[in-house]
């Protein structure tokens, strides 16, 4: 997959996920109410201000708008196994946590 079409592709799942519609994304973003839909459509791509705005209005930082597949599934599989943890091992988990923010 192209740059170009990840971004395209992410776009959508972000916008979907939020449950909002290509035209009321682009009127509020201020643009066009086709501005999203030409985007996902491929007939255009956000400038870099237009790009922060989208991930600002989608409640996603730069970074997290490129994480890729493989991050999101491991970071689902890890919440899932610390889920069915018990007491003891959840705050193992979280003094481990602790110290890795430290560093």
């Amino acid at each position: 997959m192209s740059n170009d079409q990840f971004v395209r592709k992410r776009i959508k799942e972000l916008r979907l996920g939020k449950k909002i519609s290509e035209h009321q994304m682009s009127l509020d973003l201020g643009k066009s109410k086709g501005y999203i839909q030409s985007i996902v459509s491929g007939r255009a791509l956000p400038r870099m201000g237009e790009f922060f705005a989208i991930c600002d209005y989608l409640d996603v930082t730069p970074r997290g708008f490129f994480e890729s597949d493989i991050e999101r599934a491991l970071a689902s599989k890890v919440a899932d196994r610390v889920q069915k943890l018990d007491g003891n091992k959840l705050k193992a988990v979280k003094t481990m946590l602790d110290l890795i923010d430290k560093e």
